[in-house]
């Protein structure tokens, strides 16, 4: 095939594309091979609503808010949703001046002792998303009332039969590994 011509049909090469801004249209800068960080943070906040209302409601101490994890998520997830002067028309912004949120704190808080996310590396969003679900799991310790990581689970059911006997034996076990969820092909 026509590599040129694939990827001007999904650009769309030659269409001047008009910006979009306002509520429901943030996005996150990219400080330096962030967009994994960025493309997970979105799906989590945008997608899963529980987790957004369970952090919308907490409150950290105001002299833990730098480090605090839950506090920084709930920012995001605030300006996610009231994106006021993050998100501006494009030919109002003064020099210098950029549409979309920085989540500087929050990159070093989940990144903090972590060889690869701690860095400025390009990483692998699947496995972002497996340290941000257990950065979660530990904040539901801390704070009870902030339990959202089952919500990012599913079960996987293993059927085991006998041969000889024909009896079945049924195993569920919960999961976040995408891995592990077998999807037939058709």
């Amino acid at each position: 095939m026509n590599f040129k011509f694939e990827c001007d049909n999904i650009l769309e090469s030659g269409v001047a594309l008009k910006p979009v801004f306002g509520p429901g249209y943030l996005g996150y800068v990219n400080m330096g091979n962030t967009c994994y960080m960025n493309s997970v943070l979105q799906v989590l906040i945008n997608c899963v609503g529980k987790i957004s209302n369970k952090y919308l409601a907490h409150s950290a101490q105001s002299s833990e808010i730098p480090t605090d994890f839950g506090a920084q998520f709930k920012n995001l997830i605030y300006y996610t949703q009231n994106p006021g002067k993050y998100s501006v028309d494009p030919e109002g912004l003064k020099p210098g001046q950029e549409n979309g949120v920085r989540p500087a704190l929050l990159k070093s808080i989940v990144g903090k002792g972590h060889p690869e996310f701690s860095s400025t590396r390009q990483q692998d969003a699947h496995e972002y998303f497996l340290h941000i679900i257990s950065t979660l799991e530990k904040e539901e310790r801390k704070t009870p009332s902030l339990a959202c990581a089952d919500d990012l689970c599913f079960e996987v059911e293993d059927r085991i039969q006998c041969n000889a006997s024909q009896k079945v034996l049924y195993k569920k076990e919960k999961s976040t590994d995408c891995d592990s969820a077998l999807i037939p092909l058709l």
